[in-house]
């Protein structure tokens, strides 16, 4: 299984996923519940279309 992430371009903040759709997701989501200014800035305003990533994968914790 090849694991995957996002680091977050504005506060560093990284997050390992199962599975690449899921931390796409995440990635969005993260901006949009984090950096709302960032968010609407970038889309207007709306809503985020994908799908939350706890649905697509699962989150990696460890060190």
């Amino acid at each position: 299984m090849e694991f995957t992430g996002f680091t977050c371009q504005y506060c560093s903040e990284h997050q390992e996923w199962d599975t690449r759709e899921a931390a796409d997701s995440a990635a969005v989501w993260h901006l949009f519940h984090t950096h709302p200014l960032r968010w609407f800035a970038v889309t207007g305003g709306n809503y985020p279309v994908v799908q939350p990533p706890a649905r697509l994968g699962r989150q990696l914790v460890g060190a």
